[in-house]
C-alpha cells in the first residue's frame, strides 16, 4: 500500500466553519458542534490508532479487513456515558441534542463525519470490579479526529465543540497542526512466551456446567451461556496495535475492534455482528453451534457435516433465530431469514450461521436495535431474565464488555455494532481473555470445556505472535 508523505489539512475551511460555530454559540448561548471531513492520501488507520494509543490518548479502532473498511478515532471531543436499562435511549437522546444545531462540512459518506464510537457493558445489573475501570456501563465517544479508509480512499474528520468565547482562529490552527505527517508506526514481529492461568479451575467450571444442565432439566430455563476467564502473562507489555495487525491478518472475515482507555485496551476479532443499519436496511446474524476445524480437508469436512447434523447444535441455533426474529419484529416492517443454516469457517472454529435481513420502521435508530437484541440467546440464554440471573449468581467473573455491544453510529442514527467475543483486555504485560459456551439440556461438561479452549485460540495466537 502506498503511504502518503505529507498530510494537507484544509485550514481555511476549518477556520471558516469554526468561526461560524462561535457565532452560533454566541447567538444561542449553547455549545456548538463543528465537524469537517476531507479526503486524505492513502494511509493505514491501524498505524494511526497504534501511534496515538501509545501516547496515552483514548482511541478506538474498527476494521472489516475483507471489505477494506477501517475507522480509527483518537481523542475526545464529546463523551456520552449512561447507566442501567435506559442507557441506550439516554445515549440516543443526548446524541440527538448535540446534533440539533451542529455545523458540518466536507465529505458526507458511510463512516465519515460526526461518528460516536464505543460500547456498553454486558449486564448493567452485575456489580463491576476494578478489572473494567474506565469503561463503565455505557461509554461512547465523539473522537476529536477520525480517520476512515474505504477501499483505496481515505478521509479525515475533525470534530470540535465551540463555545461563545472560543478563539476560532487559534483552535483551527491547532487542529491543522495535528496532521503534519502520516503515522510512522511499525508493527512488532517479535513473538511472546505466555504463561496462562484459569481464573476458575477447569473442574470447577465443568461442575458449573453440570449445575446449569440440572437447572435446565428442572425447567428453570432452556439455555444459559457460561463464560470462562483466563489470564495470560508475558515478559513485556502487549502492544495493542501489533495484536490487532495479527488479528486482521488471521481473521480477514471478522470485525477487528479496539477501545483503548487509561493505558489499557479491549481488543478482539469477532465473527458475530449484532446489527448493522444502513439506508434503513437491518442486517444481523444468528451464530450458535460450534465445532473445531479439522487438521486436513477431509477431517474439516467431516467435522462440518457433524455440526450440520447435530441435534444439540441445530436446536441451539434454531432457538437463537427464533428469539432474534421475535425481537426484530418490534422495530422492523419486514424480515428475511436465510434457510437452512450454513457453515461459517474461521481459522480455529466453525459455526452454524444464518443471515437475517429486515427493513427498519421509521423513527428508529441503531441504538434501538441494539437495545432490543442485546443480549441475544447466543450470549445470555433463554428465557433472558432467568438465564442472566443464573449467570450473575454463579458464573463468578466480571464480564465487563465481553459479549457486549461494541460499535459506532453516525448522525443519521445508522451504523454497526458487534458482539465483543474472541476478545481480551490488555493491561501492560497481562491480558484477560474470555470464552463462552451455550449450555442446553444435553450439554456435556468435557465437550463444553474443549469448545471454550478452541474459542480461546484465536486471541492466544495473536498474543503469542
Amino acid at each position: 500500500m502506498a503511504i502518503a508523505t505529507d498530510f494537507i489539512i484544509d485550514y481555511s475551511k476549518i477556520a471558516f466553519l469554526f468561526a461560524a460555530g462561535v457565532r452560533q454559540a454566541k447567538r444561542t448561548g449553547r455549545t456548538t458542534l463543528v465537524s469537517y471531513s476531507q479526503p486524505l492520501p492513502e494511509v493505514d488507520p491501524l498505524a494511526f490508532f497504534a501511534e496515538r494509543q501509545q501516547t496515552g490518548v483514548n482511541t478506538f479502532y474498527w476494521e472489516h479487513p475483507s471489505d477494506k473498511f477501517a475507522m480509527a478515532g483518537a481523542g475526545t471531543a464529546f463523551l456520552i456515558t449512561g447507566e442501567g436499562e435506559q442507557r441506550f435511549e439516554a445515549t440516543q437522546e443526548e446524541w440527538r441534542k448535540l446534533l440539533e444545531e451542529a455545523i458540518t462540512g466536507g465529505v458526507d459518506a458511510w463512516g465519515v463525519g460526526p461518528v460516536l464510537m464505543g460500547g456498553f457493558s454486558f449486564d448493567p445489573d452485575r456489580p463491576t470490579t476494578e478489572l473494567w475501570r474506565g469503561y463503565g456501563e455505557s461509554l461512547l465517544v465523539l473522537p476529536r479526529l477520525l480517520l476512515t479508509r474505504k477501499a483505496d480512499h481515505c478521509f479525515l474528520t475533525v470534530n470540535a465543540l465551540l463555545n461563545p468565547d472560543s478563539d476560532a482562529t487559534t483552535l483551527a490552527r491547532q487542529v491543522a497542526l495535528l496532521y503534519h505527517q502520516p503515522p510512522k508506526y511499525s508493527f512488532n514481529a517479535t513473538s511472546n512466551s505466555l504463561s496462562l492461568k484459569d481464573v476458575r479451575p477447569a473442574e470447577e467450571w465443568k461442575a458449573l456446567v453440570s449445575q446449569a444442565v440440572q437447572r435446565i432439566c428442572e425447567g428453570d430455563f432452556e439455555k444459559v451461556v457460561l463464560a470462562r476467564e483466563v489470564r495470560a502473562f508475558a515478559q513485556t507489555a502487549f502492544q495493542a496495535g501489533t495484536i490487532l495487525d495479527r488479528l486482521r491478518q488471521n481473521f480477514p472475515d471478522a470485525t477487528v475492534f479496539a477501545i483503548a482507555r487509561e493505558g489499557r485496551a479491549f481488543v478482539g476479532a469477532t465473527p458475530e455482528r449484532l446489527v448493522q443499519l444502513q439506508h434503513g436496511e437491518v442486517r444481523t446474524v444468528a451464530l450458535a453451534g460450534s465445532i473445531a476445524r479439522g487438521s486436513t480437508p477431509e477431517e474439516d469436512t467431516r467435522l462440518g457435516n457433524e455440526l450440520l447434523h447435530s441435534d444439540k447444535n441445530q436446536g441451539e441455533h434454531a432457538l437463537v433465530i427464533d428469539l432474534i426474529q421475535e425481537a426484530l419484529k418490534k422495530v422492523c416492517s419486514t424480515l428475511y431469514i436465510g434457510e437452512p443454516p450454513s457453515l461459517l469457517k474461521l481459522r480455529n472454529v466453525q459455526h452454524l450461521y444464518t443471515p437475517i435481513i429486515g427493513r427498519l420502521r421509521e423513527h428508529s435508530t441503531i441504538l434501538k436495535l441494539v437495545e432490543v437484541l442485546h443480549p441475544t440467546p447466543a450470549l445470555g440464554g433463554y428465557p433472558r431474565n432467568e438465564a442472566l440471573q443464573f449467570i450473575r449468581e454463579n458464573e463468578g467473573l466480571d464480564r465487563g464488555w465481553y459479549g457486549a455491544p461494541v460499535g459506532w453510529l453516525d448522525r443519521r442514527g445508522e451504523g454497526e455494532f458487534v458482539v465483543a467475543i474472541r476478545s481480551a483486555l490488555l493491561d501492560g504485560g497481562s491480558a484477560t481473555l474470555f470464552a463462552g459456551c451455550g449450555i442446553v439440556a444435553d450439554s456435556e461438561p468435557d465437550s463444553e470445556y474443549q469448545e471454550s479452549c478452541v474459542k480461546l485460540r484465536a486471541m492466544l495466537s495473536a498474543l503469542e505472535g
